[in-house]
């Protein structure tokens, strides 16, 4: 990534801190010249981003079967409430950075989970969560996607229906009970 300066361009790896030369002044450190250089996530050949954007401005029809709707989509949302957590997931997807490939893998599985469940996600026990695994067994047939899945589920719920810590904040550290018993 190029950052322009005054007098010249220089390569900097993102994530990098770049810091003006006017920064330190009496060894107190001015935090309004500390630039930090954020790389955004960047379209592919398969236009991974485009995919992306449609699905997020296709998501309220998701509540609704693709028969009745003439979409050829295999899953559907059940319980429309839990069209929410997609919002949530979209925040995360922005501020880790992740790249659309990586995004759109999720929302195909959050999509698998939603269409096994009529339940609300945050009233699932984890009886219900073995049978969205049910279901899932039967979408995935080799054992890395059945894994990657796991992972996945593991990680979403982290997002959307975080553990709390004793001072009622979420817990990013602490898997949430439902999904705790699940092993990839």
């Amino acid at each position: 990534m190029l950052w322009e300066t005054m007098h010249s361009e220089i390569q900097i790896p993102a994530g990098a801190f770049l810091l003006h030369s006017d920064a330190l002044s009496d060894t107190a450190l001015n935090m309004s010249v500390l630039y930090e250089v954020v790389k955004m996530a960047e379209n592919d050949i398969y236009d991974s981003e485009g995919k992306y954007n449609r699905f997020k401005s296709g998501l309220s029809e998701m509540a609704t079967d693709p028969a009745t709707r003439g979409s050829r989509a295999k899953y559907w949302c059940k319980c429309a409430d839990n069209l929410k957590y997609f919002e949530k997931l979209f925040i995360r997807f922005d501020s880790k950075d992740l790249s659309f490939v990586r995004r759109m893998r999720l929302c195909k599985s959050f999509m698998i989970v939603l269409h096994h469940t009529d339940k609300r996600l945050s009233v699932l026990d984890r009886e219900d969560i073995d049978k969205v695994l049910a279901g899932m067994h039967q979408v995935y047939k080799s054992p890395k996607s059945k894994s990657d899945f796991i992972k996945d589920i593991r990680y979403m719920w982290k997002i959307i229906l975080p553990e709390k810590d004793v001072k009622g904040r979420p817990d990013e550290m602490l898997v949430p009970y439902v999904v705790r018993h699940l092993s990839p």
